[in-house]
């Protein structure tokens, strides 16, 4: 399942703090794309692109939407890293 684009809104380049939530939001998909990840993560991921695309907050409400979504993000991340740790922690110790 392919992650979703992140669609560039004229809104994303008018306030100098959400451009750059988006610009660093939109480095961390593309480095998500080059990776496998599990249905669940990027349906996730894909709802929260969704949200962004959507949305028709502005200004400070954007930026902390941003914010909201790159935590959502980094936790799902951290969880799966975990997961995938413990299942190589199993296989090399038995």
């Amino acid at each position: 399942m392919p992650i979703n684009e992140l669609k560039k809104r004229d809104v994303f380049y008018e306030n100098k703090k959400v451009n750059k939530f988006y610009i660093k939001y939109e480095k961390v998909l593309q480095k998500l794309e080059k990776h496998e990840w599990p249905h669940e993560i990027i349906e996730a991921v894909n709802s929260d692109i969704d949200d962004l695309n959507t949305t028709s907050l502005t200004d400070i409400e954007l930026s902390k939407l941003f914010k909201q979504k790159a935590n959502n993000l980094s936790k799902l991340l951290f969880k799966e890293a975990q997961i995938r740790f413990r299942e190589m922690e199993i296989d090399s110790f038995g």
